[in-house]
């Protein structure tokens, strides 16, 4: 009798002076026993990305090429890792909000750079959260500061305050 049910993985990890045919032997014969289907070929098995998880945080910069131009970009990016579906819903839900609260306090209401904005995305499997901003009217460092607020306080002042109907927009 079969007992295996539902999908089924294998992974199979040797180590030491084992030759490679007889550790993929091993394998087959493992996989046999669990009467396993092994017909899925290699190529249409999906295949993702890595992504580096940093154990700290991590801060690139680099001088604008254009000699004279007062010109800033910031990006503040967040990674939020491996997500399940319902918190991937939420972010979303929090992507179309953050984007409309960065626009509107960064461009908007401090004027911080004609090229402004927030979301949501993912690289890989892993979610991520960014806040940027292009402009000469404040310099990076403190541009930052204004995301961070962002993140911190407007969205989730937003998020407590958003009435069923709003809600009910978001998902549509």
């Amino acid at each position: 009798e079969n007992g295996r049910k539902g999908a089924f993985a294998a992974t199979a990890l040797v180590m030491g002076s084992c030759p490679e045919q007889e550790a993929r032997d091993v394998h087959s014969s493992v996989l046999e026993g669990f009467r396993a289907d092994v017909s899925l070929h290699p190529e249409d098995v999906e295949h993702i990305s890595r992504v580096v998880r940093p154990g700290v945080p991590v801060e690139l910069r680099a001088q604008n090429p254009r000699t004279g131009d007062g010109n800033h970009v910031m990006l503040l990016q967040v990674l939020v890792g491996e997500t399940s579906v319902e918190q991937r819903v939420l972010l979303s839900l929090v992507g179309s909000m953050l984007s409309q609260i960065v626009f509107a306090e960064l461009r908007t209401k401090k004027q911080l750079g004609y090229t402004v904005g927030g979301d949501v995305s993912g690289k890989s499997n892993v979610l991520t959260v960014s806040c940027y901003v292009q402009g000469e009217r404040m310099l990076p460092d403190e541009v930052e500061a204004q995301c961070e607020n962002i993140f911190a306080t407007a969205v989730p002042h937003a998020i407590s305050n958003m009435t069923h109907a709003a809600l009910a927009s978001q998902k549509a």
